[in-house]
């Protein structure tokens, strides 16, 4: 129960993030709202002020809808029907909301082709030639090289003190997966840098300030997130090398560090929001105000496709950050994987599922143990056992490597009692096979007790 509580608490407030984000839609940025460039004098206008109060409204009882979900998903016991149904959930939450958005952009993009509200800078593209020349820099490279040294030591020392051990090649990609976002910060940091400059003044010293100060921010953010990062994978060194062995301790620790990337990421774009409004309240007129108007770039107001474009992020319509130019090649790239990724849920909720229901098989199979589950996990020889026991309660465990379900302890695992061990089995059961040899302990069980029982005689007859 301890473990769906902690997921409850880490992936609820998934949908409250979204809404906020969502609902950032209907305030004017730029003279967007919802997606869609309008003229200044029209952005209060009633029709306007009506499609966004529908938008809100229909936004609030999808959210209350999707709220309740959640609190059902604490009464089921089983793991992987559990992250299926909270994977399942947050997908289809992202696309509810997003296709309501769709719905109100089009609603109002319509709107504003038959009221002819037509702005004069359509497919203009405006260039400020100071701040062009200027290329603002604003996020240095030097300060990311600790973190990232940092987080690379763990999988430095795997490589070069751990190459012949169990499990290596599976350490190395978990701790690459985790290390390799604190290099991913500066490559972002260097491409916000070389993010065109945002043009909103024919004041060229407010454009440059503007893009300084906000380039500046991200690098902030960046560089915070390079190191949270290179601690976590630490800490995930840690737990692979059993020095951490709280496995509650971890889960809460892993709910920190999300919680403080979100924290880092919003306060950033809520600090880029802040500034954009105060340098808006500096320009003195509206002759001055820049107003770019190219809708005919966006794919529902929400994906950015511009092959005349070079530049691979450009700032978002809506909500905070960066989004990628689809047309570049990163960004087609990116497109294919997110794809791939949204393909491999499926998969990987199917392959849970499967793991976790399927029985463990203990046999003798010619001179060797056989413990199978989905494949053949483990096989020790007969030749090599020193000592075997039957036990018909298993001691506390803690995984270090693995699999972790209540009907499922499958990988290495810290046994009270026996230490580190190898283990394949139903902790529900009442029969356990402990094997020892000259290396490793082994502990098995089969689905059914009676067999754990014979195979056990058969060994020791």
């Amino acid at each position: 129960m301890l473990f769906h509580i902690i997921l409850f608490v880490c992936l609820y407030p998934v949908l409250p993030i979204i809404y906020y984000v969502m609902k950032l839609a209907v305030r004017e940025k730029k003279n967007i709202v919802l997606g869609i460039t309008l003229p200044t004098e029209y952005l209060n206008a009633p029709e306007v002020a009506a499609l966004c109060k529908a938008y809100e409204k229909e936004l609030k009882k999808y959210m209350l809808i999707f709220g309740v979900f959640p609190f059902l998903f604490l009464f089921i016991s089983y793991v992987s029907i559990s992250l299926t149904l909270w994977i399942g959930w947050i997908m289809m939450s992202i696309l509810a909301l997003s296709l309501l958005y769709i719905k109100y952009n089009k609603k109002i993009g319509l709107l504003k082709a038959e009221m002819q509200w037509n702005t004069v800078n359509k497919e203009k593209v405006f260039i400020d030639t100071r701040t062009a020349t200027e290329k603002i820099r604003a996020i240095k490279r030097l300060p990311f090289l600790p973190p990232i040294v940092f987080s690379l030591i763990p999988l430095a020392a795997e490589f070069l003190f751990f190459s012949g051990t169990k499990h290596f090649l599976t350490n190395e990609l978990t701790l690459f997966s985790i290390s390799f976002l604190s290099p991913l910060s500066l490559f972002l940091g260097i491409l916000t840098d070389n993010q065109r400059s945002e043009i909103i003044s024919m004041n060229s010293d407010l454009n440059s300030n503007f893009n300084r100060a906000k380039k500046h921010i991200w690098g902030k953010c960046f560089l915070w997130i390079a190191w949270i990062n290179a601690i976590f994978t630490f800490i995930t060194w840690a737990v692979i090398k059993g020095t951490l062995k709280n496995t509650i301790l971890f889960l809460v620790l892993t709910m920190a560090y999300s919680i403080l990337l979100t924290v880092i990421l919003f306060r950033g774009g809520t600090n880029i929001r802040k500034l954009r409004e105060k340098a808006a309240d500096q320009i003195s007129s509206e002759s001055e105000r820049i107003l770019n108007d190219d809708d005919s770039h966006w794919i529902y107001g929400m994906f950015y496709y511009n092959p005349n474009d070079s530049h691979t992020m450009v700032d978002k319509r809506f909500g905070m950050g960066m989004t990628m130019n689809m047309a570049t090649k990163a960004g087609k790239a990116v497109t294919a994987f997110t794809f791939a990724f949204l393909l491999y849920l499926p998969v990987l909720c199917i392959y849970m599922i499967f793991d976790e229901f399927t029985p463990v098989n203990l046999e003798i199979r010619g001179n060797q143990v056989i413990a199978e589950h989905l494949k053949e996990e483990y096989a020790v020889n007969i030749s090599d056992i020193q000592e075997t026991k039957l036990i018909t309660e298993l001691p506390d465990t803690s995984r270090i490597f693995g699999t972790g379900m209540d009907i499922l302890e499958k990988g290495t695992f810290s046994v009270e009692g026996y230490g580190d061990c190898e283990i394949c089995l139903n902790p529900q059961t009442s029969a356990f096979l402990v094997i020892k040899t000259l290396e490793d302990t082994y502990i098995f069980s089969d689905e059914d007790p009676l067999d754990t029982k014979e195979i056990y005689k058969q060994l020791t007859k």
